[in-house]
């Protein structure tokens, strides 16, 4: 499975959300303003959700 972390996320991607099963489209990524445990965090938002998860975070990308 092909990956991408929030830092690469671009708008109009198609991933697997965390702990989903089905696709979501990014519709949006922004950067939290303060770093969570000594890495940046962003927050990825989704037709379906919202995600704040850390810039190494590895999103799944259907082949």
């Amino acid at each position: 499975m092909a990956h991408k972390t929030a830092l690469e996320l671009q708008p109009g991607d198609v991933v697997f959300p965390p702990y989903e099963i089905k696709t979501d489209r990014v519709t949006n990524v922004t950067p939290l303003p303060e770093p969570r445990k000594g890495e940046r965090w962003f927050r990825v938002f989704t037709e379906n959700g919202v995600f704040d998860v850390g810039c190494d975070y590895r999103w799944g990308l259907p082949i």
